[in-house]
């Protein structure tokens, strides 16, 4: 079986996410640290990151941002069932096998 291949776009996009992930696990770090060699190390450590984001041709910009505040979900309307189920009254007839 042949292995599915990745375009350079597709792995670059992959690595973005996964610096923008860990970048954002040192800014909470850093914004959770009391220890001023701590926070300068984190930041240390964000500009090395945002160097490699550079180099792989990431610019941030305004929809990183809306990106990050927006919900990760659609709002539910409380009037939709689930998903998986029927609203009562809105079941089908049952037949035996």
């Amino acid at each position: 079986m042949e292995e599915p291949k990745v375009t350079k776009d597709e792995a670059n996009d992959g690595m973005i996410d996964a610096l923008l992930h860990e970048r954002q696990g040192y800014v909470q770090r850093e914004a959770g640290s009391e220890d001023d060699k701590a926070k300068a190390a984190m930041r240390r450590r964000i500009a090395q990151v945002d160097e490699q984001l550079a180099l792989r041709g990431y610019q941030p910009g305004k929809s990183d941002e809306t990106e990050q505040e927006a919900p990760a979900e659609p709002p539910v309307d409380p009037a939709d069932p689930p998903k998986g189920t029927t609203p009562a009254g809105k079941r089908g007839q049952q037949t035996r096998a």
